[in-house]
């Protein structure tokens, strides 16, 4: 369904496909679901490498590997897959495969003019490896851990003493090394996921390709801001969690001397547990946003209160690169350099975060400090300027 004119499934090609055809630049890109473009993490990670690839000129195949009718949320209805459709087209999308059956379809019948297969997650490399090895003898193949998804459950499983919860992690990690070990490269988001990965298995080929921002033109100012936002997929379990232990434990130390404040929680799919924090004073839930950059206008402070997970958090860099201060733990500054005091402020326990917002709340020349200091280093270091040439070397160009 790429237009009004092409069924889902169609292997549609352009009036410039001959000549990209000719260029040897035809890549397949699988991933669980169309793209969320309107929300952070690894689906906005995702629309950008498109956008990059449409860019290059590569011929470019999507492949969704839940069916027509099992799309989540807003591309359960015909208008938001619509939406979506087109946009994929915008940028150099010539086919849209739903469900393992199409895509087994078009290995089959075109598999044979791909020049690389691009894997996301090891549920759909485990799955689709064999067929695309068998169907795609030219084709080089990425794996896309997209996080590292074994590491999260072992740190969940830490920290809830779960027994069979660290089992599954370990399963999952058996899953991951496979899909590594089988693969031409496999693609990380840190260079701390590359040093974990490569500790299990040397041999591997591994790349680092971070997440990618877009940088606001207009710098931020601290005038006329109120409030603290949380922008996150709640599909994603960590992002659940921390909004629980923010508006539970931190929320109640800020309100003793902010009692008007609000924490405002966006971001899609949020479940009935999530939907229930809004019955806690000073909490809002906004559930999914079209477009989330008027709140990062309009909100003095982001917080990222993160007790377990791993990789690059989006919801960091996207706060950063708008200008807006962070207050993270740990965890959540994983990948990509950020300092304590210089960045953002990284709070170790409740009391900590609960008074790192709070000065943040009194002190404009702090917030003024972290703002440009932050959005100068993700400037620098994740625009698709910074990450482009990684992106190409990938894939030779």
């Amino acid at each position: 369904m790429v237009s009004t004119k092409v069924k889902a499934g169609a292997t549609r090609a352009p009036a410039n496909g001959q000549a990209k055809l000719l260029q040897h630049k035809n890549i397949l890109v699988v991933a669980d679901m169309l793209p969320l473009f309107d929300q952070p993490g690894g689906s906005s990670r995702l629309k950008t490498m498109l956008d990059m690839l449409g860019s290059a000129g590569w011929n470019i195949i999507f492949g969704s590997f839940a069916e027509l009718d099992g799309q989540p949320g807003l591309f359960a209805a015909p208008e938001g897959r619509t939406r979506c459709e087109k946009i994929l087209q915008d940028i150099g999308v010539t086919h849209i495969l739903y469900g393992p059956g199409q895509i087994e379809q078009y290995l089959a019948k075109r598999g044979q003019n791909l020049n690389w297969v691009f894997l996301s997650f090891s549920k759909i490399a485990t799955a689709l490896m064999p067929l695309v090895r068998s169907h795609c003898p030219a084709a080089r193949v990425a794996y896309d851990m997209v996080d590292f998804r074994d590491l999260q459950m072992m740190r969940e499983a830490e920290m809830r003493g779960d027994e069979t919860l660290r089992a599954g992690a370990e399963r999952k990690h058996a899953e991951e090394l496979a899909c590594a070990r089988v693969a031409d490269v496999t693609l990380v988001v840190t260079m701390e996921e590359k040093a974990a990965l490569l500790g299990g298995l040397p041999e591997a080929a591994v790349e680092v390709l971070p997440n990618v921002c877009e940088i606001p033109q207009q710098p931020p100012e601290p005038r006329g801001r109120k409030n603290m936002l949380f922008v996150g997929d709640f599909r994603h379990m960590p992002n659940g969690d921390a909004v629980h232990w923010f508006a539970e434990k931190i929320l109640p130390l800020i309100r003793r001397e902010y009692p008007e404040i609000v924490f405002r929680i966006a971001g899609a799919d949020p479940g009935n547990d999530i939907l229930a924090l809004a019955a806690l004073p000073g909490v809002e839930v906004l559930g999914s946003v079209p477009d989330p950059a008027p709140l990062y206008h309009q909100h003095r402070i982001s917080v990222a209160p993160f007790r377990y997970g791993a990789g690059m958090k989006n919801k960091i860099e996207q706060s950063l690169a708008f200008g807006l201060p962070v207050v993270a733990t740990f965890i959540g500054t994983e990948g990509m350099g950020l300092k304590d005091g210089q960045h953002l402020l990284i709070g170790k326990d409740e009391e900590a975060f609960a008074s790192h917002i709070i000065n943040l709340l009194q002190d404009d020349a702090l917030w003024t400090n972290l703002s440009a200091a932050g959005r100068a280093h993700i400037e620098q270091s994740l625009s698709a300027t910074a990450v482009r040439g990684r992106w190409e070397s990938i894939l030779g160009g």
